[in-house]
């Protein structure tokens, strides 16, 4: 069951922010345990890149484990921010090493998986798919941290229903 809100390092500063949205997703982790019985994810995100940025990766870290000690939450599936250039292959290492570590000391059952991004921005500021090789890239680099792997995102970028047929036989291959 995936919960669509993507809480970030950007927004929800406070700890009344963080407790009101760690409710939330509380009440919406049990309901669907209790009605579905299936496990529950979330796909938060970060930014490494702006000067909005008023939180690292280590409060960010912190901040997820606090939650998930509230919230039963099974997937945290982090983006991992490369498409959309909010982070890059060298810094992506830092976040998933800080939010594996929390998220095992605060709640051991809950899993760490990358929501890996298979797209870049174009120079005509178009979203384009990410040549399979720095795609390949990134999982080399971030399958030491993770338990899964999904990516945002299939059906946009690299879909031959979307025209993208190059890609998706580069995938197949």
């Amino acid at each position: 069951f995936y919960i669509v809100f993507e809480m970030d390092n950007v927004n929800f500063l406070d700890e009344i922010e963080q407790l009101r949205m760690a409710s939330v997703y509380k009440d919406i982790s049990e309901f669907a345990h209790l009605f579905t019985r299936k496990p529950v994810m979330v796909a938060p995100f970060f930014n490494d890149i702006t000067s909005l940025v008023r939180m690292g990766a280590i409060e960010y870290a912190q901040m997820w484990g606090k939650i998930v000690k509230i919230a039963p939450i099974d997937i945290v599936a982090l983006q991992d921010g490369i498409g959309a250039g909010h982070t890059n292959l060298t810094g992506v290492v830092n976040w998933f090493y800080q939010m594996r570590a929390s998220l095992h000391q605060a709640r051991p059952k809950t899993e760490l998986w990358t929501d890996l991004e298979t797209f870049e921005e174009a120079k005509n500021h178009t979203l384009i798919p990410s040549p399979i090789a720095k795609v390949i890239k990134q999982i080399e680099i971030e399958k030491e941290f993770v338990k899964g792997i999904t990516s945002f995102s299939f059906d946009h970028y690299d879909s031959p229903l979307q025209g993208w047929i190059k890609q998706y036989n580069e995938y197949k291959d």
